[in-house]
């Protein structure tokens, strides 16, 4: 329980407050952890929000675009205590973006200049390991090189038209392709997903010749001809950096995860693909996802023809539908043959699921 200055009336109202890796939600009450709150209200969490609590009483958020969001605690104890646990989340999407820029200015020969679109909730690693580990971000390739597997035009990928990425990458069963081709706004240049990986703990090691073996493997994955495999369009390690550089084609169909749970923008964050998502603060600029979400909801609340539109919970907690038994044999089938294969090589087919199955 936290209060909650309003932005209208300036007045401090009593709210539940809830933070996750992905979102800081305030509702009215905790009925909403039992489905019987209807009033939710949330901000994704993104690296450009800036946190303050310099006077002791007020923790501040920034948010670009729209009117700061203040709460305050019972005791300065527990108002550091968020200022901590939130400034841990913040300053870790911060890091990440600041490593981004710096690689957009040193591999100019690879990505285009302009800022990426930061994707920080794509995926469901963060959610699950409840820290920033983490983050991918749309990028666009420096020249319309056609070994990019062109993908359209740069767009939001938080719209609900917008091409679907891949959930993480790894071996085809869905036969998507690598997209719609086209040049747009983007002047034909390539849509990719970055991501830099951690290196282990061992990272100085790297400075020998585990850079050369690790660069290796990747040139004997790309020329193995596995069937099923797709591999990485490049990857590179950065000792410095301690950090992988990892640059993945832009698959409009998405992965096995999304096609069954029916998700037709696989770039929306991963609670609101999967799980129960918290609808967002509509002063801010960057929670474009709201607007996604709710026009998920209608897209999957559209197939009741005659019915009103479900509340947006409603529509989202819903599990995941089977495969039907003839295309789960056929992926199945796929996946277990690209897995042998990569066996037989000498490489274990690990962190094998269906959000790695595109």
């Amino acid at each position: 329980p936290l209060l909650k200055r309003s932005e209208w009336l300036h007045v401090w109202n009593a709210r539940f407050v809830v933070l996750t890796t992905e979102v800081l939600a305030w509702l009215r009450t905790a009925a909403v952890l039992d489905g019987g709150e209807k009033e939710q209200r949330a901000v994704l969490l993104h690296s450009s929000l800036r946190l303050d609590a310099s006077d002791g009483e007020t923790l501040q958020i920034t948010v670009p675009g729209g009117a700061p969001l203040m709460f305050r605690a019972s005791s300065a104890a527990e108002l550091r205590s968020w200022h901590r646990v939130l400034g841990s989340l913040l300053s870790a999407l911060q890091a990440e973006a600041a490593e981004v820029a710096a690689v957009l200015r040193e591999r100019s020969s690879l990505l285009a200049p302009r800022p990426c679109t930061e994707l920080a909730h794509m995926g469901s690693r963060n959610m699950r390991a409840s820290r920033i580990t983490k983050v991918w971000y749309l990028c666009a390739s420096a020249s319309a090189d056609e070994s990019f597997a062109r993908s359209g035009p740069l767009i939001d990928p938080y719209r609900a038209s917008a091409l679907a990425p891949t959930g993480g990458g790894g071996l085809a069963g869905l036969g998507g392709s690598g997209g719609s081709g086209g040049s747009g706004e983007n002047g034909g240049r390539a849509l990719l997903l970055l991501s830099l990986l951690q290196l282990p703990t061992a990272w100085p090691l790297w400075e020998g010749a585990a850079p050369r073996a690790f660069h290796s493997i990747l040139e004997q994955l790309a020329g193995s001809g596995v069937p099923g495999l797709l591999p990485p369009i490049h990857a590179e390690a950065l000792p410095r950096r301690r950090r992988v550089l990892v640059l993945r084609r832009l698959l409009p169909r998405g992965s096995l995860r999304d096609h069954m749970h029916a998700v037709s923008t696989p770039t929306l964050p991963s609670s609101v693909k999967y799980g129960t998502a918290l609808l967002s603060h509509p002063a801010s600029a960057v929670l474009t996802a709201a607007a996604s979400a709710a026009a998920l909801a209608a897209e999957r609340s559209s197939r009741h023809s005659g019915s009103a539109p479900p509340r947006l919970n409603a529509a989202l907690e819903r599990s995941a539908v089977p495969l039907p038994a003839r295309l789960a044999s056929s992926v199945g089938r796929r996946v277990l043959a690209a897995a042998a294969a990569l066996e037989a090589r000498g490489l274990p087919a690990s962190h094998l699921h269906a959000g790695n199955v595109l």
